[in-house]
């Protein structure tokens, strides 16, 4: 495994990335954490929940609009 760095995810997204629960999701917003995580991780990757702080705003998420986010540390294989 190796470190691949910080990414801003959208507080949408976590329950879907780390527990593959869509519960909530629109089709679009699955689609765009399908495809940044496709494009990011083809081989898969593990979050470091624990390096999770509160949530910011902000204007440049990794994917979609501007929103709430995680900084979360993601390594890839």
């Amino acid at each position: 495994m190796r470190h691949c760095d910080t990414y801003q995810i959208p507080a949408y997204a976590v329950p879907y990335i780390a527990n593959d629960d869509p519960t909530g999701l629109s089709d679009l917003e699955i689609e765009l954490i399908d495809g940044f995580m496709a494009s990011t991780f083809p081989r898969g990757c593990s979050v470091d929940w624990d390096t999770c702080q509160q949530p910011h705003f902000s204007l440049s998420p990794e994917f979609g609009q501007p929103c709430e986010v995680y900084d979360a540390v993601m390594y890839g294989y």
